[in-house]
């Protein structure tokens, strides 16, 4: 285990944020660790899980202790100091020894300090169950980024602290987008039949969006997202083939969206009436989106009439109608 002889605290007057790269002599004093009279001991376990295994009829979950991996607590130089202007924190490191262990003990002075409790990530492989064949489990090894978030806690003098960490894992990002994902959306424009009956109505040439964020492909800080824009065919349908890097989709996120579209006039039937009625000026508005297949391949879009404002609506309500999607899914404009 390292132990702590002495530490520097490096403090400098700056007239805008910046880092400490480096001081002078006389912008450094030397404090001994005896001058701190409070102190905390830390120490647990580090492991991560190798992933599943089935021996002997049962499943287990292979953990392993991390050895030989570096330990670091940043303790405030604010509450190091008792000095509320202090910038930044001293970094104090020990080390896992072959089975995981590790313990440190640091100075705390008598009104307590905020420390952060930092592991590095690194890159493995995990198993996990794909599927069961021939009565047997089939297992599917990966490579994937193991890593724990830093640990901010409140420590006073005197403290003994017990901190077993496990990693948690995620998928290695994959940018190649070599796969397509296929996806139909189906625009429809909700009309009023005579008799005041509900219905829906395709064009072609409607520009439909599909926002496509990449969760496992970083970008400028953020994961990915790019839009894809294509237009309707005489059925309504538009037809995607969307870059993705497996069909597995639980790593994108997916919406749809088609802009609002403005129309002259609007003509619709009250209930059981024959007469048309005509309303001057308004907008379809995305009323509502859904899946329309068990699948998932097709998404059916909404599109109502909104009135203009200033624009005189009669008696047309359309939260007085049923939008019903079975309505939706049966009419086409062949």
């Amino acid at each position: 285990m390292n132990i702590l002889k002495r530490f520097f605290v490096f403090t400098a007057i700056v007239a805008m944020i910046m880092a400490f790269v480096g001081c002078s002599d006389q912008d450094q004093s030397s404090i001994s660790i005896d001058d701190i009279l409070g102190k905390v001991k830390i120490t647990g376990t580090i492991s991560y899980s190798e992933g599943q295994a089935y021996l002997d009829g049962k499943y287990t979950e292979l953990y392993k202790g991390v050895a030989n991996t570096p330990v670091y607590v940043l303790i405030k130089n604010a509450d190091l100091l008792a000095d509320t202007n202090a910038l930044g924190y001293t970094t104090l490191e020990t080390e896992t020894d072959e089975t995981g262990k590790y313990e440190i003990e640091i100075p705390v002075p008598n009104q307590g300090a905020d420390i952060i409790l930092q592991v590095p990530s690194f890159s493995g492989k995990h198993t996990m169950l794909k599927t069961w064949e021939n009565n047997e489990p089939v297992f599917e090894t990966q490579e994937v980024v193991f890593y724990i978030d830093e640990l901010n806690l409140r420590v006073l003098p005197n403290d003994i602290l017990f901190k077993d960490l496990v990693y948690c894992f995620m998928n290695r990002p994959d940018a190649s987008l070599t796969e397509r994902l296929t996806k139909v959306v189906k625009v429809g424009f909700g009309v009023i039949t005579e008799g005041g009956k509900p219905a829906f109505e395709f064009e072609s040439g409607i520009p439909v969006t599909f926002n496509v964020g990449y969760y496992n492909i970083s970008e400028n800080g953020n994961y990915m997202s790019r839009k894809y824009t294509m237009v309707t065919d005489k059925k309504g349908e538009a037809k995607f083939e969307i870059p993705v890097s497996s069909q597995n989709t639980s790593n994108i996120n997916l919406s749809v969206s088609v802009d609002a579209i403005s129309v002259n006039s609007f003509t619709y039937y009250e209930e059981g009436s024959s007469d048309a009625k005509i309303i001057e000026g308004g907008r379809y508005w995305q009323y509502r989106s859904a899946y329309l297949s068990a699948s998932k391949d097709t998404i059916g879009v909404m599109m109502l009439f909104y009135p203009d404002k200033d624009v005189e609506a009669y008696g047309y309500d359309l939260w007085n109608y049923s939008w019903s999607w079975d309505d939706f899914k049966t009419q086409n404009n062949e």
